[in-house]
C-alpha cells in the first residue's frame, strides 16, 4: 500500500556521470576529427578524380580527332577517284566533327607543353581541311587530272603523317600525366581509408567502455529494484487476502492507498497518486459529486452503510455495481486522518434485474417489428402485382412513387433510368415533399452505379458524397437497379437516417428489396417493349417492316379521310442493287441497306413512317403531304442518296442512285392496296425510263387501281 513502505534510496552516481561524459566527449571529438579528415580527403579524391577523368577525356578527344581527320582524307580521296557526291557527305560531317574535337581539346588541355603543341596541331588540321576542300573543288570544276596534280603537289600525306606524329607525342605526354595523377589519387585514398579505419576502431573502443560502465550501473539498479519489490510485496500482503475492495482516503477525500481488490476494481493508477474515485448514480452516466460519495460523507464524520452506486472497473466494458460502507479515520488524539471504505461487487444481482427488464423490452420491440414487417410484406406483394400489370415505364414510375410514400413516410426521392446509350440517367418519377430537383446526371457521378451496390451517406458521419447530390442534402441512399446483370437505373432516396437508427438495418433491407422489385419490373417492361419492337421492325435497317406499314397505311388513310387531307406515298428502289451485290458481296449490300435506312430515318418528320417493303425497296408514308410536297421530298432523297458513302472492309463502296415512285391519296388511289400499286407502277416507269429519277403516278391510276382491287 502507498505510504506503508520505505523507499530504498539510490547511490550517488556523480562520478559515473563525469566518466561517461568524458568518454562520450572524447568519442565525439575523434568522430569529428575523422569526419574532417574524411571530408578533406573526399574533396581531394574528387578533385583528383576530375583530373583523371579530364585526362581520359582528352585522350578520347585526340583519338576522335585523328579518326575524323582520317575520314576527311578518305572522303576527299574517294571523291577524287570516283567523282561521286556520296563521298562528300561523310567528308563534310567529318570536317564538322573536327571543329568540335578541336574545341573540346582546347577546353580539356591543362598542360603547357600540350597546349603549345595543340596550337601546332590545330594549324596542321586546318591546312589539311583547307587542302581537302580545294582538291574537291578542283575535281568538281577541272576534273580528275587537275585534282590528282593538286594531291601530288600539296603534300597531303606529309601533313597527315605530321598530324599522326604530333597526336602520338601528345598522347604519350598525357598518358604520363595520367599515371602521375592516378598514383596521387591512390595515395590520398589510402590515407583517407587509414584515417577512417583508425578513427572507427578508437570510437568503437570508447563506445565499448561506455557500454561497460552502463552495464555495471544497470546491475546496481537491478539490485535496488529487487529490494524495492520485496518491500512492496511485504506491504501488499497485509490486505491481499481480503475479497472486498478497501480504499483509504486523506482528509480531502483523495485516495492514498488501496488493496489489490480495489486496484482491480478502480485501476492501478489510483493507488499510485492521490485522486478521487469516479462513482456514478444508478444510470451509470451521472457522476456523483465528491462530497456526495460515501468517502466524502465519511470524511465529514458520517457513517455510511450499503450505499449503492456504479463505477467502471479496469478491463471491464460493463459498469460495476457497488455496495459501499464507509467510516471516518481519526488519530488517538481525535485528529481527522481521512476515511476508509469497503466496497462490495453486487453486479450479478443488478445484472439479473437489468437482463429481465431488457428481455421484456426486446420482446415488445420484436412484436412491433414483426407487425411492421407484415405490413411491409403486404405492401411489397401489392407493389409487385401492380408493377407486373403496368403497361409502360411511366405508369410503373407513378406506382413506385406511391409505394415509397406508403412504405417510407417522410422520405423523398427520384427514380432515375439510364438512357439507351447508358451515358445519362434521367429522372423518370419523383415523390416526397419537396422532391429532389436533379433532372439528370452521368452514371460516373453516382457511387452506387460505379460500384454496383447500394451507397449510404448519413449526415452525422463522414462519407463519399455522390456528385449528383446537392451538398446541402443530409442523409440519402442510392440503390442501383440491376436485372439479369444489366444496370437499368438508380433509386435515390432521401430520409433522416439518424432518426431511425434503431431500425436502420431493416430500412436498408427494405430499400434493397424495393430496388430488386423495381429492377425486375423495369426489365420485364423493357423486354416486352423489345419483343414488340422486334415484331414491327426490320432487323437489318431498324425501319418498320411491311406488315406494320400495311397496318399503319390503312390507319393513316382512315385519318386522312376523316380530316379530308391528302396522304402521299413514296416507293423507292436502289438502282442496280443486284450488280452491286455481285461486285462487292452481300455483306456490302447489307451495309448499304443499313446506311440508307439510317438516312431515311433521319430525313423524315416525326409523323412520317419509313418502312422496308422488301429486298432493296422502301416505302415512306407522308401524312397530310400534297403531290408537290411529296415530289420535293422525293427529289431531296434522290439527291441525298448520291452522297451516301459506305465503307466496308476498309474500302469505300461505289455510290448508288435511287428510283422513286410517288402516289397521292385520293388523287391516284382510294385505298391502301391501290395506293401501293400506283406507287409501284410509277417506280417501274422510273426504272424503265433510265433510273435515277422520280415518276409520278398517272392520273388514270385511280381507275386502274380500283379495277384491280
Amino acid at each position: 500500500m502507498t505510504g506503508m513502505w520505505a523507499l530504498v534510496r539510490p547511490r550517488p552516481v556523480m562520478s559515473l556521470t563525469r566518466r561517461l561524459f568524458a568518454l562520450v566527449a572524447l568519442a565525439l571529438a575523434i568522430v569529428a576529427a575523422v569526419g574532417v579528415i574524411s571530408l578533406r580527403s573526399s574533396a581531394d579524391l574528387i578533385h583528383s578524380g576530375h583530373q583523371v577523368a579530364d585526362a581520359h577525356e582528352f585522350l578520347q578527344a585526340l583519338d576522335a580527332l585523328q579518326s575524323d581527320v582520317a575520314d576527311v582524307e578518305a572522303g576527299q580521296r574517294g571523291y577524287v577517284i570516283t567523282g561521286e557526291e556520296t563521298y562528300l557527305e561523310p567528308m563534310n560531317d567529318a570536317i564538322h566533327r573536327v571543329g568540335r574535337d578541336l574545341s573540346r581539346l582546347d577546353v580539356l588541355v591543362d598542360d603547357e607543353w600540350v597546349r603549345e603543341h595543340l596550337d601546332d596541331l590545330e594549324l596542321l588540321v586546318e591546312q589539311l581541311v583547307s587542302s581537302s576542300r580545294q582538291i574537291v573543288g578542283l575535281r568538281r570544276t577541272h576534273g580528275f587530272e587537275a585534282a590528282a596534280e593538286a594531291v601530288r603537289t600539296q603534300g597531303g600525306k606529309a601533313k597527315m603523317d605530321a598530324i599522326r606524329s604530333l597526336v602520338a607525342e601528345m598522347r604519350t605526354r598525357q598518358q604520363a600525366v595520367l599515371a602521375v595523377r592516378t598514383a596521387l589519387s591512390e595515395g590520398k585514398a589510402r590515407f583517407a581509408n587509414g584515417a577512417v579505419i583508425g578513427g572507427t576502431i578508437v570510437s568503437a573502443l570508447l563506445i565499448l567502455a561506455v557500454f561497460f560502465l552502463l552495464a555495471r550501473e544497470a546491475g546496481a539498479h537491478r539490485r535496488t529494484h529487487h529490494e524495492l519489490r520485496k518491500s512492496h510485496a511485504l506491504a501488499e500482503g497485509i490486505l491481499t487476502s481480503m475479497a472486498d475492495a478497501v480504499v483509504v482516503a486523506d482528509p480531502t477525500g483523495n485516495v492514498i492507498a488501496m488493496n489489490p481488490a480495489a486496484e482491480r476494481l478502480f485501476g492501478r493508477a489510483a493507488s499510485g497518486a492521490a485522486r478521487a474515485l469516479t462513482l456514478c448514480c444508478g444510470d451509470a452516466q451521472t457522476p456523483l459529486a465528491p462530497e456526495e460519495t460515501p468517502i466524502g460523507r465519511a470524511v465529514r464524520g458520517e457513517s455510511v452503510d450499503s450505499f449503492e452506486c456504479v463505477t467502471r472497473a479496469e478491463g471491464r466494458s460493463e459498469p460495476v455495481w457497488l455496495s459501499i460502507s464507509a467510516r471516518s479515520l481519526t488519530s488517538a488524539s481525535g485528529d481527522a486522518l481521512g476515511a476508509v471504505a469497503v466496497c462490495r461487487d453486487v453486479t450479478a444481482a443488478k445484472r439479473a434485474e437489468l437482463e429481465l427488464r431488457e428481455t421484456n423490452e426486446s420482446l415488445r420491440a420484436s412484436v412491433e417489428e414483426l407487425a411492421r414487417r407484415n405490413d411491409e410484406i403486404s405492401l411489397l406483394g401489392e407493389l409487385s402485382g401492380l408493377l407486373q400489370a403496368c403497361a409502360d415505364e411511366s405508369e410503373a414510375g407513378s406506382i413506385i412513387a406511391q409505394s415509397f410514400e406508403r412504405l417510407l413516410p417522410g422520405s423523398s426521392g427520384v427514380l432515375y433510368l439510364l438512357n439507351s446509350s447508358r451515358n445519362l440517367a434521367f429522372a423518370a418519377t419523383r415523390w416526397g415533399d419537396p422532391p429532389p430537383p436533379e433532372e439528370s446526371f452521368t452514371p460516373e457521378t453516382c457511387w452506387a452505379l460505379r460500384r454496383g451496390q447500394s451507397h449510404v451517406l448519413e449526415s452525422h458521419r463522414l462519407g463519399l458524397r455522390c456528385a449528383h447530390v446537392d451538398p446541402s442534402v443530409g442523409s440519402y441512399v442510392c440503390l442501383p437497379l440491376v436485372a439479369q446483370g444489366e444496370a437499368l437505373g438508380v433509386l435515390h432516396v432521401r430520409l433522416d437516417l439518424p432518426s431511425i437508427k434503431e431500425r436502420g438495418a431493416a430500412v436498408q433491407r427494405l430499400l434493397r428489396t424495393l430496388a430488386d422489385e423495381v429492377g425486375l419490373a423495369l426489365a420485364n417492361l423493357r423486354l416486352r417493349e423489345t419483343l414488340r419492337s422486334q415484331s414491327i421492325r426490320d432487323p437489318l435497317t431498324n425501319l418498320f417492316n411491311r406488315r406494320y406499314m400495311e397496318e399503319s397505311l390503312d390507319r393513316e388513310l382512315q385519318r386522312a379521310t376523316r380530316r379530308k387531307a391528302p396522304l402521299a406515298l413514296l416507293m423507292l428502289d436502289i438502282d442496280h442493287f443486284k450488280e452491286f451485290n455481285d461486285a462487292f458481296g452481300h455483306d456490302a449490300g447489307d451495309a448499304l441497306l443499313c446506311e440508307l435506312g439510317a438516312r431515311l430515318q433521319n430525313s423524315i418528320r416525326g409523323e412520317d413512317l419509313a418502312c422496308r417493303y422488301g429486298g432493296e425497296e422502301f416505302v415512306i408514308i407522308l401524312p397530310e403531304a400534297s403531290l408537290a410536297d411529296a415530289q420535293q421530298r422525293a427529289e431531296s432523297l434522290r439527291e441525298a442518296a448520291k452522297r451516301i458513302v459506305v465503307r466496308h472492309q476498309e474500302r469505300t463502296l461505289t455510290p448508288v442512285t435511287l428510283s422513286l415512285g410517288v402516289a397521292v391519296f385520293p388523287q391516284h388511289a382510294d385505298s391502301g392496296k391501290a395506293l401501293l400499286l400506283a406507287a409501284d407502277r410509277a417506280l417501274y416507269r422510273a426504272k424503265t425510263a433510265g433510273r435515277d429519277r422520280i415518276a409520278i403516278a398517272s392520273d388514270d391510276a385511280l381507275e386502274v387501281a380500283s379495277g384491280v382491287s
